[in-house]
């Protein structure tokens, strides 16, 4: 199965742990296509592909891809849209009308740079999409290690609302990854490291240590076996 995965800085965790498993999935081919911040809104529609619009851009792809520096949508199976500001949704029952909540989910996917790569992805493919969220933020502050249920019913509700209809799915990071209901555990978060997308990139150069909103490669590993299993059957 060839996977494309395309993201931003948040990519990092995912990247580490395949390096670090790939041995274990041989069924399973991952190129990624990431760069920090919103470089990936460079990629624009040209000729049924997604082609960089800048030189650099293009040298980057072609190094953190491993040679490649446009994405052609008939060498892949599915794609992983991975961070780029999509945001989990939570829902509580009976709280707000339909037309409310239906808005507040509009909201929260429009204007992310992950729904506007899924729109030029529906231009030149049918194949299924699934979006990796943001992270959860983290935290070492421990109040309730409870099922968290209004996330898994955002969840469900902001796929059936939102994503289903585009052949999309919003997927959970693992449960087992998250307190309060909305939180990260800390552990997850700390000793992340930056994803490296050039080659004049430091190896192994460590996020500051209060950051709590990039993930370690042990959530990377947790992440990409759940999703492997879980929505790939591998």
């Amino acid at each position: 199965m060839e996977i494309c995965i395309m993201g931003n800085s948040h990519t990092g965790a995912l990247k580490q742990a395949w390096d670090a498993v790939i041995d274990d999935f041989p069924n399973i081919q991952i190129t990624f296509f990431a760069q920090g911040q919103d470089t990936l809104n460079y990629l624009i529609v040209q000729n049924n592909k997604l082609i960089p619009e800048r030189e650099g851009f293009a040298k980057a792809l072609e190094f953190i891809s491993g040679g490649k520096r446009e994405i052609d949508p008939t060498e892949y199976d599915i794609f992983l849209l991975y961070g780029l500001n999509a945001r989990a949704n939570f829902f509580i029952p009976n709280t707000f009308s339909t037309a409310v909540v239906n808005t507040a989910m509009k909201d929260l996917t429009n204007g992310s740079l992950s729904y506007t790569l899924l729109q030029r992805l529906r231009k030149i493919t049918d194949k299924k999409v699934f979006i990796g969220h943001n992270q959860l933020t983290a935290t070492d502050n421990v109040i309730s290690t409870d099922y968290p249920e209004s996330y898994i019913k955002g969840i469900e509700k902001i796929n059936e609302f939102i994503y289903r209809p585009l052949n999309a799915e919003l997927i959970c990071q693992p449960l087992e990854t998250i307190v309060n209901g909305n939180r990260t555990k800390g552990e997850f978060s700390r000793g992340s490291k930056k994803i490296i997308v050039r080659s004049s990139d430091i190896d192994n150069t460590a996020h500051v240590e209060t950051d709590n909103c990039h993930m370690n490669a042990q959530f990377g590993e947790l992440w990409l076996s759940n999703f492997l299993k879980q929505y790939l059957n591998q």
